[in-house]
């Protein structure tokens, strides 16, 4: 999986735009902030719900998450939204169990009992100035 140059951030992901309602591949524009590929209205990336899980402590470079359960509800190809001081974005990359969950190299450092649950795009508000209004036929 390509990543933004210089770090582990995903370069593209691909979920359901909340703008046009179609899965889209998502363009990384930040470490969190990424531009539909359909619709091209810029989007930041954060906590899906459900499913969710608490990771234990992991560290920069970790390639699995650590669970005291509820790693099995995620499969692989999934993107997980890591939360806490420093959120990122991290790719199920393998078959799971209910303690450890394979993920593409973290980025930072996190602390125990953060939350991890599924990465949903919504959309940036500040984009709404930046780009014109949807042509009058759609897309």
């Amino acid at each position: 999986m390509p990543n933004i140059a210089g770090t582990l951030v995903p370069a593209q992901i691909t979920a359901v735009c909340p703008r046009c309602h179609v899965n889209r591949v998502m363009f990384a524009t930040g470490t969190l902030t990424y531009w539909c590929g359909g619709c091209e209205y810029e989007v930041t990336i954060g906590a899906g719900g459900s499913p969710l899980a608490t990771s234990a402590l992991t560290t920069a470079g970790a390639t699995a998450l650590p669970f005291a359960s509820g790693g099995t509800q995620f499969s692989p190809g999934q993107y997980l939204y890591y939360a806490g001081a420093t959120p990122e974005i991290v790719m199920v990359t393998g078959a799971t169990s209910a303690t450890s969950v394979p993920v593409n190299a973290l980025q930072y450092n996190h602390a125990t009992a953060q939350n991890v649950s599924l990465a949903t795009p919504v959309l940036t508000l500040t984009s709404v100035e930046n780009i014109n209004n949807a042509p009058p036929w759609g897309f």
